[in-house]
């Protein structure tokens, strides 16, 4: 009799116990996400500090995040996860790390490096609880500029009222300023009605910030007579690049 009423007794407590676990199969939530105090419409420079906040919350026990920021030029969207290519070659942050409790909140600073691509960031924000429980991604897409791009100015000629006869010498200067260093200059000059390029300047640099260009260029009389194309191209040191297309009349 002891024995079966010692059976009955566990078995109770065991059920009781049962009974009394909680399945969680609620999923957490990330409740705020900002950076700079905003969750759109932030545009940033190479150079600026981003100041990233989130506050996390679960029922029962929070379990581990991940934060990364990614250049977004590709115009990718992560409806589909494993269709995406994140380039992690330029500036890439990546911020994981474990949640304690049923509120956490996360903050950290970040300076955008001078070599960041200009163009359009995703900051995607993932949360999972204790359980394995996770919930929809938060994303924030904000735009970088890059500052200190190559500057040119062109003094001669003034290419919006220039004309000149074939055979008669003109002069092209033109002063070129790079903050991180001057790569490479080229420019030509081509027909629009032949397509034949008559004129090509082409100079690698040592990374000096300014330099000249001082060109004497003639239109040879065997040329046609019509509109052309005067084409620039100039890069820095860091791959940033400006480009000028200009229009001229040949007699």
């Amino acid at each position: 009799m002891n024995k079966i009423l010692s059976i009955l007794i566990f078995s109770t407590t065991l059920y009781s116990c049962t009974k009394d676990v909680k399945t969680d199969n609620e999923p957490p939530k990330i409740v705020d996400v900002k950076i700079n105090n905003k969750t759109s419409n932030l545009a940033l420079n190479t150079g600026d500090n981003i100041n990233f906040k989130a506050q996390f919350t679960d029922n029962i026990e929070l379990g581990s995040y991940n934060i990364n920021m990614h250049y977004a030029g590709d115009n990718h969207n992560h409806n589909s996860l494993s269709n995406i290519n994140i380039d992690k070659s330029g500036w890439f942050v990546s911020k994981s790390g474990n949640a304690k409790g049923t509120s956490h909140e996360v903050n950290f600073s970040e300076k955008i490096i001078e070599s960041a691509k200009s163009g359009t960031y995703h900051c995607m924000v993932y949360l999972t609880d204790n359980s394995g429980n996770y919930t929809d991604y938060k994303e924030i897409d904000f735009t970088v500029t890059t500052t200190g791009l190559p500057q040119y100015n062109i003094i001669e000629p003034d290419f919006s009222t220039f004309e000149i006869d074939r055979g008669r010498p003109f002069y092209l200067k033109i002063n070129l300023r790079a903050e991180r260093g001057i790569s490479k200059f080229d420019c030509n000059i081509t027909s629009e009605e032949t397509g034949v390029e008559i004129y090509k300047f082409e100079k690698n640099y040592d990374g000096s910030k300014d330099a000249t260009i001082n060109e004497e260029i003639e239109i040879p009389l065997t040329e046609v007579s019509g509109q052309y194309n005067f084409t620039l191209f100039f890069s820095d040191k860091e791959g940033n690049i400006e480009q000028d297309l200009e229009t001229f009349t040949v007699n």
